[in-house]
């Protein structure tokens, strides 16, 4: 019986990425969309707002009225703030899947009133950590925080776009 609930907990939780689910059906158009979990999600995604549509204008005013628009737009800092953030956060869960060393040095010195004598104690340390990752928590961490990064890039995306957008209108 408990041979049986040891193997059961070694059984993969949480959802499989990458696993063939139901059939379906191909996009008509393709969208572009990077992979999800790869490698190359910490990676920033192009978007319309890096294009820099509003210079294909030929207005200069507007150009610099738009560029104005987006480095002084405080949400559009805080969209990029956070993207900076959720990149760290999945560079800190990439790390937590890795070989971790650690090192430390101390050092005690002892008085000894009696004997007038007194001993420097030094020492040091090393450690090599690595964690199995049996149940899978530290890959769903780092799915998790692969999925925070996207969706923060998408945010910011989104409000460049915006505020862009907003700032030709307002020009025009």
């Amino acid at each position: 019986m408990v041979l049986v609930l040891l193997l059961t907990g070694c059984a993969q939780t949480g959802p499989r990425h990458g696993v063939a689910g139901p059939a379906t059906v191909a996009p008509a158009v393709a969208l572009g969309v990077d992979d999800r979990f790869g490698a190359d999600a910490g990676a920033p995604r192009p978007s319309i707002a890096d294009l820099r549509w509003w210079h294909r204008f030929d207005d200069a005013a507007m150009a610099s009225w738009v560029e104005r628009a987006l480095a002084a737009n405080p949400a559009v800092a805080i969209a990029g703030e956070q993207t900076a953030q959720a990149r760290a956060l999945l560079r800190s869960a990439r790390a937590q899947r890795g070989v971790q060393l650690g090192a430390q040095a101390d050092a005690t010195l002892r008085l000894q009133r009696d004997a007038g004598e007194r001993r420097l104690q030094p020492g040091a340390g090393l450690t090599l950590d690595f964690d199995t990752d049996l149940w899978g928590g530290l890959r769903q961490a780092e799915q998790s925080a692969a999925a925070g990064l996207l969706r923060s890039q998408d945010l910011l995306q989104a409000q460049r776009l915006s505020t862009a957008g907003l700032a030709a209108r307002a020009y025009l």
